[in-house]
C-alpha cells in the first residue's frame, strides 16, 4: 500500500499483506509457475517423464482389404468385324494365358479375302512382293484386325486364330463356341498380373491424413509369414452409404 517502502526479504508487510518479489529487470519469480509433485504421488500415479522433441505424430489404421485386378493392365479382346466363333480354346474364366497363346478360331467373311492375299504373299522375296505384302497387311489393319491378330494369322480352313496379346488371366468370357458375334462386341477380357490392387474400405472418421503416398503394410491370411510394404496410390472419391 506504500510504494516508498521496500524490504530485502520475503514475508508479510507491516499491514499484514504478502509481499511480492520485484527484480531489477522487471521479471518475476519463475518458480511460482512450477507444479511440484511429491515422489509418493509420482509413484502412486505411475507418472513417466520424457524429453520434449519436435517430430511427427504417427498413427495406424487397421482395416480389412481385398486383392483385385489392376484395371490399368486389363485388355479386351473384341470382334472388330462380324465373326462366328468356330472354336474356343479358353472355355472358362480364370484360365491363365500366355502372350501369343491361341484363344479362339473365328470365321470372319470380311477378313477372308484380305487374309488369303496376306497368306499368298507370305513367302515373297522380291521387293515388289514385299511391298504387296505390306499393302495386304495395311488392308487387314484398315478392316479392323490388330497387330497381335495379324502376327498370329494361320491359314486353317478359312478361319483366323485370335491370340492372347498379354500374359494374364481371363477375367471375363463373353461368348460360347459357335456363337455369332457382332462388330465391336467383346469376346473376353484378360487381366494382367504384373501388378494387383489392394482395395481397403477406410471409415470416414479415420480417413483424415490418409492420401496418395501414405505408407502401408499389408498382410494376408494365405501368407501369414510375409508382410508387403507399399504406399497408397489413391484415395478414391467414392463413399459407401452404409
Amino acid at each position: 500500500m506504500k510504494p516508498e517502502q521496500h524490504f530485502d526479504h520475503a514475508g508479510l508487510s507491516p499491514m499484514g499483506m504478502q509481499m511480492v518479489p520485484k527484480y531489477a529487470d522487471g521479471g518475476r519469480d519463475e518458480t511460482q509457475d512450477v507444479v511440484r509433485v511429491s515422489s509418493a504421488q509420482v509413484q502412486n500415479l505411475g507418472m513417466r517423464t520424457a524429453q520434449v522433441k519436435i517430430g511427427r505424430l504417427s498413427d495406424s489404421v487397421n482395416v480389412p482389404g481385398t486383392v483385385a485386378w489392376d484395371p490399368q493392365l486389363a485388355v479386351t479382346v473384341s470382334a472388330r468385324t462380324n465373326v462366328t466363333i468356330e472354336k474356343l480354346y479358353v472355355r472358362a474364366p480364370f484360365a491363365p494365358v500366355k502372350t501369343g497363346q491361341p484363344l479362339a478360331e473365328i470365321l470372319a467373311p470380311q477378313w477372308s479375302a484380305a487374309a488369303a492375299e496376306y497368306f499368298a504373299l507370305g513367302d515373297a522375296k522380291s521387293t515388289e512382293g514385299r511391298a504387296l505384302q505390306a499393302s495386304a497387311r495395311a488392308r487387314l489393319r484398315a478392316l479392323g484386325m490388330d497387330d497381335a491378330t495379324i502376327r498370329g494369322l494361320r491359314a486353317r480352313s478359312g478361319t483366323i486364330t485370335l491370340r492372347a496379346p498379354i500374359d494374364g488371366v481371363v477375367g471375363q468370357l463373353d461368348v460360347k463356341q459357335g456363337q455369332q458375334v457382332g462388330e465391336g462386341m467383346p469376346i473376353m477380357t484378360i487381366n494382367g498380373l504384373d501388378k494387383v490392387w489392394v482395395e481397403a474400405a477406410i471409415p470416414q472418421a479415420q480417413a483424415g491424413g490418409i492420401g496418395a503416398g501414405t505408407p502401408i503394410a499389408a498382410t494376408f491370411s494365405a501368407l501369414p509369414d510375409e508382410t508387403f510394404h507399399g504406399e497408397v496410390e489413391a484415395l478414391l472419391p467414392d463413399v459407401d452409404p452404409a
